[in-house]
């Protein structure tokens, strides 16, 4: 709620071990679940591959982190 209150658009959980993501978009207050893994607000999408490596994709670029 704090979050929402203030305006955080977007919050990202991050499995430190796995590096499982999940991603909430702010939506009348609260937040709902984003099942496309795409943020809005960067533009960029993000999946686990070869856990636990995060792969983030900006257009038909990528980073392994």
């Amino acid at each position: 709620p704090f979050y929402a209150r203030i305006g955080v658009r977007e919050v990202w959980l991050v499995d430190p071990a796995t590096r499982v993501v999940e991603i909430f978009a702010l939506q009348a207050g609260g937040y709902a679940a984003v099942t496309d893994h795409r943020s809005v607000v960067l533009g960029v999408r993000l999946e686990t591959v070869d856990a636990p490596k995060l792969r983030i994709h900006d257009g038909d670029a990528f980073t392994d982190v």
